[in-house]
């Protein structure tokens, strides 16, 4: 049977806007949302809790306790025992790498820099509220399709990108995506698929444009990455098609890699 209780959020942040703006945006969503304006303030609150809340979102930096005295506090004291497993969002300006991977080794499941588009904002929640990869695929069907119903409307292109990486242990994912978005515009959208698989929606883009974005991406990662794109409407009419056809490519391409050492292997053979 479907669970239909509401998610029951708690957002930390000291800047009376930004409450406002996230708890209005969010409630708009269905979700339950508290409001607490320090890390000790969100503690006595979560303290008080018999249900762990569904997610935490919090800036870092506060006048006293910052938000790595949250996440510190509920991962080793024993009186918050209960909340040691909910996720954590941290929502900060401050974008420097050292914080944004110091958030994720302390256990923060996502990091959003502000500012932020709504659309993001609601996007990472969902994906942190959903936990198996069957339900990342079902949010990248949801962006697909509302795309592809903009794109029908305004008669234009959408390209789907799909991108794996060769080994999945490496540079945090947080990290790789963090890169991705500085060759992004704010209409695109990049979601997690795992540890090693990103999908990026680009409107109003052909095939050409989706090619450039890939190879500047390309340009700035350290790793090994395949792409598969995809276009709608020229190659694809419907999300199923788009996502099978971008996977194909990215196993043509692997595939290719494969014939091709093997053949160099047999020439330095002879």
């Amino acid at each position: 049977m479907k669970n239909d209780r509401k998610k029951h959020l708690l957002l930390v942040d000291d800047s009376n806007l930004t409450q406002i703006t996230i708890k209005k945006i969010l409630e708009l969503e269905g979700y339950i949302v508290d409001v607490s304006v320090s890390a000790e303030d969100a503690l006595n609150q979560i303290k008080s809790r018999d249900i762990p809340y569904d997610l935490i979102i919090t800036d870092i930096h506060f006048p006293q306790r910052d938000g790595f005295y949250i996440i510190d506090t509920l991962k080793s004291n024993k009186e918050y025992s209960i909340h040691k497993s909910t996720p954590i969002m941290i929502l900060s300006a401050d974008a420097t790498s050292t914080t944004v991977r110091r958030a994720v080794e302390k256990g923060a499941k996502e990091y959003l820099n502000k500012p932020f588009t709504t659309k993001e904002l609601i996007s990472r929640i969902k994906k942190l509220l959903l936990d198996t990869e069957e339900s990342l695929y079902s949010l990248l069907i949801e962006c697909l399709n509302e795309e592809i119903e903009r794109a029908k409307r305004g008669k234009y292109e959408l390209s789907l990108v799909i991108a794996s990486r060769e080994f999945s242990e490496g540079i945090l994912i947080e990290e790789v995506v963090k890169e991705v978005k500085t060759e992004l515009r704010k209409v695109d959208t990049v979601i997690e698929l795992g540890k090693s698989t990103l999908a990026l929606v680009l409107p109003f883009t052909n095939l050409n444009g989706a090619n450039v974005v890939v190879n500047k991406i390309k340009a700035n990662l350290n790793e090994k990455w395949y792409f598969g794109i995809t276009n709608f409407p020229n190659e694809c009419q419907t999300v199923e098609e788009l996502y099978r056809l971008a996977k194909q490519r990215i196993n043509n391409e692997i595939n290719k890699e494969i014939v091709e050492k093997e053949q160099n292997k047999e020439e330095m053979k002879k």
